[in-house]
């Protein structure tokens, strides 16, 4: 009862908290923090199973690194299924370049 009052004698009026937790960002940092750590059978599960937005912001990242450790099976079929879900997307032109980019490194792995 004492610390209560101690704060509203400190501040009279209430302080408005943001929570400035983003979701979809935390969850690219974890990707992205488990490819760091190669730890490649996780990093493909969760990219998988993240949203599309997500997929999209981290994936340039995860193909570089999959191809750079000679994954290159990890890196196509990241590229694969993320091109799939955005031409099935209602928002497939909010992803027109990213679709652009997954073409041309598909095409880089022949």
């Amino acid at each position: 009862m004492k610390l209560k009052q101690y704060i509203q004698q400190g501040f009279p009026y209430p302080v408005a908290y943001q929570n400035f937790y983003d979701k979809a960002r935390f969850r690219a940092l974890a990707i992205v923090y488990l490819a760091d750590q190669n730890r490649w059978e996780d990093v493909s599960s969760m990219f998988f199973s993240s949203d599309l937005a997500t997929r999209t912001s981290v994936y340039e990242y995860l193909f570089r690194k999959f191809t750079d450790a000679g994954r290159i099976d990890d890196a196509r079929a990241i590229s694969v299924k993320l091109l799939g879900d955005i031409q099935e997307s209602k928002n497939s032109t909010q992803f027109g370049e990213q679709e652009e980019l997954i073409r041309f490194y598909l095409s880089c792995l022949g």
